[in-house]
């Protein structure tokens, strides 16, 4: 499964998100895939995105986490992918991640985060459009898990990621 993903977030990096979009029109030798929802329609990036959002960020296993989080910030951080939902379940899983310090992958997954968010705004100016873009989704996701403490770190960081200056170095 690890391979498989990395995989994935290869081919997206090298050939783009859209690259899983289907034609309007299928030409006769592929008319199997005519029964498939997502012919002429782009609801297939979505649908991906979707799986690898929902299911492989919330695996059980940390590796599969760990594998998703690097893919997710290799594709934001190469301008393929513009998705604040992401980037909010990012800065999220980064503070979830203080209470599991005894595991290598969530050591491991936590040091990607940081060099992720360090070098979030510094680069490219429209990842701080973005940051400001996640704030909604990450206080939905917040107010869903009903945890009041991370509030404010949570906040202080994509304030600090929106502006371009890191603000969470005390977290």
């Amino acid at each position: 499964r690890i391979i498989a993903i990395q995989t994935l977030f290869d081919f997206f990096l090298t050939y783009g998100l859209s690259s899983f979009d289907l034609p309007p029109s299928v030409p006769p030798e592929c008319e199997a895939y005519a029964a498939l929802d997502f012919v002429g329609n782009s609801d297939m990036r979505e649908m991906i995105l979707s799986v690898l959002l929902d299911q492989l960020l919330d695996d059980s296993t940390l590796k599969i986490q760990t594998t998703t989080v690097e893919g997710f910030c290799k594709l934001i951080f190469s301008a393929t992918l513009v998705d604040e939902e992401v980037i909010a379940r990012l800065v999220v899983m980064f503070f979830e991640l203080e209470s599991r310090e005894d595991d290598t992958f969530a050591i491991t997954m936590q040091q990607i985060l940081s060099v992720f968010f360090s070098c979030f705004g510094e680069t490219r100016s429209d990842l701080k459009e973005q940051a400001k873009r996640a704030f909604l989704p990450c206080l939905k996701e917040v107010v869903q898990e009903n945890d009041a403490k991370k509030v404010g770190p949570i906040f202080k960081l994509l304030l600090g990621l929106a502006s371009g200056k890191r603000k969470d170095k005390e977290k």
